[in-house]
């Protein structure tokens, strides 16, 4: 108690202390000290009446900017009332959020200092076996007095620390054995609390790693699948043109024999064509065929990978299935199908002249206006893909006023679509409820 007070003084005074380099220390208005036995005839002071003033001064004075170093506080009266008042002190001193260090025999101030936030047990550690204190103080666990080891150590006879132990009664012993227990349970409870929070923490973090993984992989499996668009569009071209080539040449070729050659060698050439769309789309969607939960049964409603268009199956067959959309039955390769929740009703279709619209409008903006809603839905499909792979923030969609059907479809494709962050009508003079801005 006396180093503290000393050490303190010495800080405040500019000197040096001899303490670790990692310590630290508080600056203090006030330092309220109650050490030793103050009792005086002349002032007709007890030994009580001497720790109530000295309370007294530090309750009227003491505050946030205060240290209190009280030793054995509440002594010199009946230990029950003693107790008590030091309790009832201690409480309003907490209150006031003073700094302190108190010394006690007091059971109650232990089981106090357990229960209130701002107090904490502290004890002078005593090895038991050699009888003797080892000056290591432990924070968090309360002290004993080891009143009968020490007096065996100091030689007061056995009979008499026998008969004191049975007029002290097992109670007062096991309060402290409780205390102590308890504060035990405690420490391991906040050491086990602290390790679940550590785990908690790594566990954020491994979720949120999870997360862009996940992200990451969508973007590279929305970028593959473009590329196999563009791939499968490039190869049909190419045959397109091939036909084209073909038809006039044989309006030129009037021998029959090299008409039939020609004919065979378009054969060819259409089966390597053909060969080579099914394997880059085996390489593309093969992963994503084992992705599903289950395969695609009779009565299932699917969706065309390249596209938006929903059916319902009717049968399936040699790694085909026949699907009924809208008016059309079509056969379609499995490995093109997807699961899907909600069909969607397929209005007669336009040809859509894709050439003018790469042109024309710019990449963070598309014209639904001129198109059906289901081919209007599946450019919106590529148009998102392709904006979200380019790393667009905002982007601009003009669907029209009109009946309100196509706006509806483009917001519920912006619901489902998890990579939009938000998306909302601009004020008037830039298009209104005409228009959508979309923010990923």
């Amino acid at each position: 108690m006396k180093s503290v007070g000393l050490l303190q003084l010495l800080l405040q005074s500019g000197i040096l202390i001899p303490v670790d380099e990692n310590s630290e220390f508080g600056i203090f208005k006030q330092i309220f000290v109650d050490i030793g036995d103050q009792q005086s005839l002349e002032d007709d002071l007890s030994t009580y009446s001497s720790h109530l003033k000295n309370m007294k001064i530090t309750l009227e004075k003491g505050g946030a900017d205060s240290l209190i170093l009280f030793d054995e506080f509440g002594a010199g009266t009946d230990p029950k009332i003693g107790g008590a008042m030091a309790e009832a002190v201690l409480y309003h001193l907490n209150k006031e959020k003073c700094f302190g260090v108190i010394t006690t025999h007091y059971s109650n101030l232990k089981f106090f200092a357990f229960k209130a936030p701002g107090i904490v047990n502290g004890s002078m550690e005593f090895d038991k076996q050699k009888l003797v204190p080892t000056y290591q103080m432990h924070v968090g666990k309360p002290g004993s007095s080891f009143a009968f080891e020490i007096a065996r150590k100091t030689g007061l006879p056995e009979h008499i620390i026998e008969y004191a132990q049975k007029k002290s009664g097992k109670n007062e012993q096991a309060v402290d054995e409780m205390l102590i227990s308890l504060m035990d349970e405690k420490k391991e409870f906040e050491k086990k609390f602290d390790a679940l929070i550590d785990k908690q923490d790594k566990l954020d973090r491994l979720i949120k790693s999870y997360e862009q993984m996940t992200a990451d992989i969508e973007v590279k499996r929305k970028k593959m699948k473009l590329e196999a668009k563009e791939s499968a569009a490039h190869i049909l071209y190419s045959q397109k043109h091939e036909l084209q080539k073909a038809i006039q040449e044989v309006k030129k070729i009037k021998d029959e024999s090299s008409l039939k050659k020609m004919v065979e060698d378009l054969k060819e050439k259409q089966k390597i064509a053909d060969e080579q769309l099914v394997n880059l789309k085996q390489e593309v969607y093969d992963q994503e065929v084992k992705k599903q939960s289950r395969p695609i049964e009779k009565g299932d409603f699917v969706k065309m990978r390249s596209g938006s268009s929903v059916g319902e199956v009717i049968t399936v067959s040699n790694k085909k299935a026949e699907v009924q959309m809208g008016h059309f039955k079509l056969f379609i390769p499995v490995i093109d199908l997807e699961l899907s929740k909600e069909p969607i009703v397929i209005s007669n279709t336009k040809s859509i002249n894709t050439d003018k619209i790469n042109k024309n409008l710019p990449e963070s903006k598309i014209d639904l206006r001129e198109y059906t809603k289901q081919d209007a839905m599946r450019l919106l499909q590529e148009f998102l893909d392709r904006a979200l792979l380019h790393n667009f923030y905002e982007l601009k969609i003009i669907h029209g006023h009109g009946t309100g059907v196509m706006k509806k479809e483009v917001w519920k494709m912006l619901r489902e679509y998890k990579d939009v962050k938000k998306y909302w009508h601009p004020e008037s003079e830039q298009g209104g409820e005409g228009v959508t801005l979309v923010q990923f």
